[in-house]
């Protein structure tokens, strides 16, 4: 099981929240980029088989910035870069689910993403899960 050290509360790691709902939700997906440390002992420990994973206390803070509704825009441009597309997930899933729905005013959506190397395309398909 990962576990952090005493100082682990000073330090930032690489998650970042992909889940959206439109009502309340019963559980928060993270996507994380390994880095060193815990973040690559919790990347080991997820690739367990999903009947040896156990739940435990997570503390968090955030979300830190500011969220721009967007659904009153007839027409949204997104720009990301490489692993930043993750923060746009929610957006998207949002977005989508207003058209679906005929709760927003969107109706042309622009997705912008530069990527490196066809690897950071690959990791996930975060549309495929219903969250």
């Amino acid at each position: 099981m990962p576990s952090v050290s005493l100082w682990s509360w000073t330090q930032t790691h690489p998650f970042t929240v992909i889940s959206w709902s439109r009502g309340r939700q019963g559980t928060l997906k993270l996507l994380v980029q390994p880095r060193k440390g815990f973040s690559a002992d919790l990347v080991r420990y997820g690739a367990l088989p999903t009947d040896s994973l156990i739940s435990f206390l997570a503390l968090f803070t955030g979300p830190h910035g500011i969220t721009e509704d967007v659904d009153p825009y007839e027409t949204t441009l997104i720009i990301a870069t490489g692993f930043g597309i993750v923060t746009s997930i929610p957006y998207l899933k949002k977005m989508i689910h207003g058209y679906n729905t005929c709760t927003s005013h969107t109706r042309r959506l622009h997705l912008v993403w530069q990527v490196d190397s066809i690897g950071v395309c690959i990791y996930h398909d975060p549309f495929s899960d219903p969250s």
